[in-house]
């Protein structure tokens, strides 16, 4: 017997086991940690597929966006939100109001041949170096409700802080960007304050009272020409004044937004909780936690499951293109042994 093959086919498990130098206990783990691994990848890959679903989403909207240099807002005369705006648009009025903000008016997204798309009001600050826009959609489905606060330094950096992440870098490239989750005017405004003295040139840029959105409108025809330059807009030459984001923009925007909301999702869940400006028991002078320090690993995490997501698709693509087995293939039949001959009593 020492001497014969031993296949393990043929064996108990046991003995097998105990013939290869490994217990059962050794076999156990080993089975255990094959299982951990292909679980972690398979749920890493799950979170790169989503990742990747975000993306192909603000992709397609952002080569879909029809984009103007004035955003096609249109004044709304009053110094009243219109009864159709949502209320958190009403409430920011009345925030900014109290904060001693001066009101530069209400505006409405309007392009042409469509009905009103959101509601807008604009507000500078009382040294006039801020700008305050309070957006709010009118999609029944999904609103957005943000608050971007907008400042320019000596060197031309545009500093803007928003309360709601989603959005990439709108000036083309020269601007610096963060959020504060769910911010009401008052911790905005202070978070603001805190970025200009660590990031921006002194001294700041002071917006023109009464000539906003024809200041806004400038800042937005030098940040296209910046886009049309690297290759990343192009002007429309049959609608004067709008343009669109190229292949190369549009992903390059869209890594931006999905990248500010794993960001913002990765240092301020717990602001989560803090309810918006116009809902019920939210209030304009209420403050929450700090945001975290943003940690490397948190991105390394997210190249990660990207990577991922490319070997389980690498090893299904290779499963669905691997030909099936062949047959195995029929050997010779061989003849069965003859039996005893039989004797006289039978026959």
């Amino acid at each position: 017997m020492e001497g014969l093959p031993v296949c393990p086919g043929t064996l108990p498990p046991g003995l097998h086991q105990h013939l290869s130098g490994k217990g059962p206990f050794v076999g156990l783990l080993e089975g255990v940690f094959v299982v951990a691994v292909h679980l972690v990848v398979l749920l890493s890959a799950l979170v790169g597929g989503w990742q990747l679903v975000m993306l192909g989403i603000a992709y397609r909207q952002v080569r879909g966006a029809r984009l103007a240099l004035d955003d096609f807002m249109r004044p709304v005369p009053g110094d009243s939100p219109p009864p159709e705006a949502r209320p958190y648009l009403g409430a920011s009025h009345e925030a900014f109001a109290a904060l001693g903000w001066r009101f530069e008016g209400f505006f409405q997204k309007e392009p042409p041949g469509e009905s009103p798309q959101s509601d807008f009001s604009l507000w500078l600050s009382p040294d006039g170096t801020t700008l305050g826009a309070v957006v709010a959609t009118r999609a029944a489905k999904d609103p957005v409700e943000r608050t971007v606060l907008v400042s320019l330094d000596a060197s031309g950096k545009v500093v803007t802080t928003n309360d709601l992440p989603g959005t990439g870098d709108q000036f083309g490239g020269a601007s610096s960007m963060a959020t504060l989750l769910h911010a009401a005017p008052a911790e905005l405004q202070a978070f603001h304050q805190q970025r200009l003295q660590a990031e921006a040139r002194s001294p700041l840029s002071t917006w023109p009272s009464g000539q906003v959105l024809e200041a806004l409108r400038e800042l937005s025809e030098r940040s296209v020409a910046r886009w049309v330059r690297s290759g990343d807009a192009r002007w429309k030459p049959e609608s004067p004044g709008e343009y669109g984001y190229t292949p190369k923009g549009a992903w390059r925007y869209a890594r931006q937004a999905v990248r500010s909301v794993h960001d913002v999702g990765a240092t301020q869940r717990e602001r989560l909780k803090l309810p918006r400006l116009g809902s019920p028991g939210a209030r304009a002078t209420r403050s929450g936690p700090p945001p975290r320090l943003l940690l490397k690993s948190s991105r390394a995490r997210a190249i990660f499951n990207t990577a991922a997501l490319g070997v389980c698709l690498w090893f299904v693509v290779r499963y669905w293109c691997e030909l099936p087995p062949k047959p195995p293939r029929a050997g010779p039949t061989m003849p069965s042994p003859a039996g005893p001959a039989p004797s006289e009593g039978s026959r």
